[in-house]
């Protein structure tokens, strides 16, 4: 489940930056803002999948 937030996180990126090109920041913000509560997301699962191969071991 962790690998999916960092697809969307690349894929939101990817989409944003082409949105920029397009039509500017005020129309793409929200996707930059998605790349990084995408990317937390990420992180957090990281986290807890560690914690729990600890707990594990």
């Amino acid at each position: 489940m962790k690998h999916i937030w960092m697809i969307i996180a690349i894929l939101s990126l990817i989409i944003g930056i082409h949105k920029t090109w397009l039509h500017g920041f005020k129309d793409s913000y929200l996707f930059f803002i998605f790349v990084i509560i995408a990317f937390l997301m990420y992180l957090v699962r990281k986290n807890i999948s560690k914690q729990d191969n600890n707990i594990k071991n």
